[in-house]
């Protein structure tokens, strides 16, 4: 019987089948299910030590020796100045100012009446300081002439006044006379300047054909004066 069986040629393939097949599994896991199985091992070993780094990246707690007398006053004070700065600089950028902080801090800003905006700063030897410009801010006109003079009082130009007529800023300077002619522009009309100058000898002068003074500048009246927008650069 067991010959027969043997011998018979279905059987014998039968075998030969499950030979083969069991080869090809031993195959296919080799060569296709162990790949998958190293990538999860190794998947699991990065993570493992991403783990131990992150552990061993934490702050140490503060280790304080329970014995008082091993705790150093300047580590104390370290800490507490630390804790200071820090909570210091939380208040800082959380507290906004109060308007009264804000008020306090514009209060000494001067600013114009007239829309000019902040006051100048004026020299230390400029005379008849402008402390709180209460005089000089008291009409727009008023304004202009001080600022066109501390300004010009910056570039080495000193007046001691000035006059502001049609728009114009005239400085008193001394040695600078602004002169109105007549049409022929032959005869003195008026003069405006210092009044350390002397008028009656630069008009006598003027009349008779001669040069002024020494140390007398002699400017048109209607062709200078200081347009005080433009010079101070500001918008009307």
């Amino acid at each position: 019987m067991l010959r027969d069986v043997l011998s018979n040629k279905w059987v014998l393939g039968g075998f030969g089948f499950l030979i083969v097949l069991s080869i090809a599994c031993v195959w296919w896991y080799g060569y296709t299910l162990e790949p998958y199985k190293q990538q999860a091992d190794e998947t699991q070993r990065i993570a493992h030590e991403f783990k131990l780094s992150q552990e061993s990246n934490k702050p140490k707690p503060l280790e304080i020796n329970s014995d008082p007398d091993l705790i150093k006053s300047e580590d104390i004070l370290t800490v507490t100045e630390t804790i200071n700065n820090s909570t210091s600089e939380v208040v800082s950028k959380t507290t906004p100012k109060t308007l009264a902080e804000i008020a306090a801090t514009l209060d000494h800003v001067k600013v114009s009446p007239f829309g000019l905006g902040a006051y100048p700063e004026a020299p230390a030897d400029y005379p008849n300081q402008p402390i709180n410009w209460d005089f000089w801010g008291e009409t727009l006109d008023g304004e202009l002439m001080s600022r066109v003079r501390i300004k010009l009082w910056k570039q080495g130009i000193y007046s001691e006044g000035a006059s502001f007529v049609n728009g114009k800023v005239y400085p008193t300077v001394l040695g600078t006379v602004y002169v109105r002619w007549d049409a022929n522009r032959g005869r003195v009309r008026g003069m405006s300047g210092h009044p350390d100058d002397d008028f009656d000898a630069i008009t006598d002068a003027l009349n008779a054909g001669h040069p002024p003074p020494d140390g007398i500048t002699v400017l048109d009246f209607y062709d200078n004066g200081i347009e005080p927008y433009s010079f101070l650069e500001l918008n009307k």
